[in-house]
Formats: structure tokens, sequence, C-alpha cells
């Protein structure tokens, strides 16, 4: 029997909440599309709505229920997939009461420092720019980042950069944590 993994995650990855409507598409292992997948809505168990995708593996569900939310995706000789719906409805409200700065201060906060550490390899530490951009997916611990980054520049040169900063950024990401869940309590 497949695992529904793979799907669960693009289920996941590309599900949005538009206020009046859910929609997304789901993909099975190899990230093809599964056509005639039932996806249907509950909410506290119960049953609000459903839908089968189209062959694109597309589906879109119009709904006006509010609130948190469970997905159901099931397929004929694959695992269920339940995911929870919540983060696009309070997502929306809180840019509506923010505004559009909420994206500006999440965009310079996510690019500042990286853009800080590309240039202080580069010019203070005088590392290669491969070696540098290893250092930077190291920090942001992602594993993505790094096979692209040896795939465009053809070497495994980034992942000498990679493994310190990786280490050192998995802990801090534990640490703050822990400081942030203490502090708010």
């Amino acid at each position: 029997m497949n695992k529904f993994f793979t799907l669960l995650m693009a289920f996941m990855a590309v599900t949005a909440v538009y206020g009046r409507e859910i929609s997304g598409k789901v993909v099975g292992e190899n990230a093809a599309p599964l056509d005639y997948v039932n996806v249907v809505l509950y909410r506290d168990s119960t049953y609000i709505t459903g839908t089968v995708t189209d062959q694109a593996g597309m589906f879109s569900i119009p709904t006006d229920v509010a609130g948190s939310l469970t997905a159901k995706c099931s397929f004929v000789g694959h695992e269920t997939a339940v995911v929870g719906i919540s983060a696009g409805p309070s997502f929306v409200q809180g840019l509506k009461e923010v505004g559009p700065m909420l994206f500006i201060i999440g965009a310079l906060a996510t690019s500042l420092p990286l853009l800080l550490g590309l240039i202080l390899a580069r010019y203070v530490f005088k590392f290669h720019p491969a070696l540098s951009l290893g250092c930077t997916a190291g920090a942001r611990t992602t594993t993505a980042a790094l096979g692209a980054i040896q795939e465009a520049v053809g070497s495994e040169t980034p992942s000498l950069g990679y493994t310190v900063t990786y280490a050192v950024g998995n802990t801090l990401l534990i640490i703050w944590g822990v400081v942030i869940v203490l502090l708010i309590n």
C-alpha cells in the first residue's frame, strides 16, 4: 500500500484558505497529481462538505465556515491523509489588522541576516562564494538549499560551510524556542 506522506506534505504546502474557498492540489509520490481523490471538510468531527479532485489533482471547496477545519483526503489503495486548516483565516485577519507592514517586516527579517552573512563571509572572512552560500544555507538549516547550491556550482564544496552553521543553527533554534516559551509563560 502506497504511503500518503508525500500527498500530505504537498497538500499542506499548496492548500490555501481564502475566506470563502479552500482550494489546492493533491499529489502523490513523485509529485504526480492524483485525480478523483475524495477531499472532505470537517469541523469538530462534523461533516461540512466535500469534493473530488479533477484530472490535474486540483480541488476547490466553497465554504462559509470559519475557524479551524480538518480536510480528509482518501483515495483507493492509499492511506488516508488528514490535514488541519486554520492558518489561512488567521493570517488574512492579521494582515488586515496590521497591514502590509507585516509582510515587509517579515521579508526584511528573513533576508537581511542572509545578506549580512554573505557580505561578512565574502569581505571579512574572505570565503569562496560557494562556501559562503553553503554557510548561509546551513545557518537557515535548509538542506534543500544546499542541494540546489551544489547542483548550481557543480561541486560539493558548499557542504564544507554548511555543516558547522547547520549545527549552530539547530542549537540556537532549540535554545531560543525554549527561551521564548519561558518568556511567554
